[in-house]
C-alpha cells in the first residue's frame, strides 16, 4: 500500500474511528511488506503516530523483538505488541520470551 501523505491520511482515518467504539486498531509498521522486513532497525514509526489520533486500543505488529516490543508498551505508544510470523513458527513463543530464550 502506498500514500504521497500517509501521515495525515492514516491520521485522519485513525481519528473518525474513534467514532465507532472499535474494541482496537491494529496496525503494522511500514518497516514490513507483507512478510519481508525491508526496513531494519526502523524504529514503530506508525505507532508512535497514530496513538494521539486513535483513542481505543492499539495494537502494534511489524517486526518487533521482545526488547522493542517491551519499549514500545513502556512508551505508551501502543497497548498491545502482536507476534504473528514468530508466533507462528515458535507456539511456545510466550514461555521463550518469558525464559529470555527470543
Amino acid at each position: 500500500m502506498f500514500d504521497s501523505d500517509p501521515e495525515r491520511t492514516f491520521g485522519y482515518v485513525a481519528e473518525q474511528m474513534n467514532r465507532f467504539g472499535l474494541a482496537y486498531l491494529h496496525i503494522i509498521e511500514p518497516r514490513i511488506k507483507g512478510t519481508e522486513l525491508i526496513r531494519a532497525g526502523q524504529e514503530p514509526i506508525a505507532a508512535e503516530h497514530l496513538r494521539p489520533k486513535f483513542t481505543g486500543t492499539l495494537i502494534a505488529a511489524g517486526g518487533f523483538t521482545r526488547q522493542s516490543a517491551e519499549a514500545i508498551l513502556e512508551a505508551g505508544d501502543a497497548d498491545l505488541v502482536a507476534f504473528g510470523r514468530f508466533f507462528i513458527a515458535n507456539p511456545d513463543l510466550p514461555n521463550r520470551s518469558e525464559s529470555g530464550r527470543h
